[in-house]
């Protein structure tokens, strides 16, 4: 019996986190305009350099948006579309050499099934990304199942 442990359809949307950052940016610049304007009517406010710094912030969180939207969709889209066309590639076997890498300050964990090697970091925008230390289930010794493509891991199964 298998347990789907990953599913990329599922739980892939974490990628669009990034992007929403720069809508809030921009959402916090409107509302400042807003208030300043509304200020600005009734005479509470005179002060006219503030709405260079709100237009500018508008300005970065819609190029951080589109900029950071489009490289991330078009990534999501890309997985999204090998699972769909069935692009990716499958193994079936025993985690061996299951370990962790430091790559600069960061860590990532590592290991093979049947000789494919697979990296992932907890701070990845794709494929799975759950690692021990954050109650991932994977070892030495555990029997999987992967569907993975450009070394991400698009689905994952652990047979229980």
């Amino acid at each position: 019996m298998w347990t789907e442990t990953y599913n990329f359809y599922t739980q892939g949307f974490i990628a669009f986190v990034p992007p929403l950052v720069g809508l809030l940016i921009t959402l916090f610049g409107v509302y400042g305009i807003w208030i300043t304007r509304k200020e600005q009517k009734s005479g509470e406010h005179k002060d006219g350099c503030v709405m260079p710094f709100l237009f500018a912030f508008i300005a970065f969180g819609l190029l951080w948006t589109i900029g950071v939207g489009q490289e991330l969709g078009s990534k999501y889209f890309n997985y999204r579309s090998a699972l769909n066309d069935h692009r990716y590639q499958e193994v079936e076997g025993v985690v061996e050499n299951y370990g962790l890498d430091v790559v600069g300050m960061q860590f990532e964990e590592a290991f093979t099934v049947q000789g494919v090697e697979f990296h992932y970091s907890p701070y990845a925008l794709f494929g799975f990304r759950k690692t021990q230390r954050r109650g991932g289930p994977l070892d030495d010794g555990v029997y999987v199942r992967i569907q993975y493509y450009e070394g991400k891991i698009l689905r994952l199964w652990i047979r229980a």
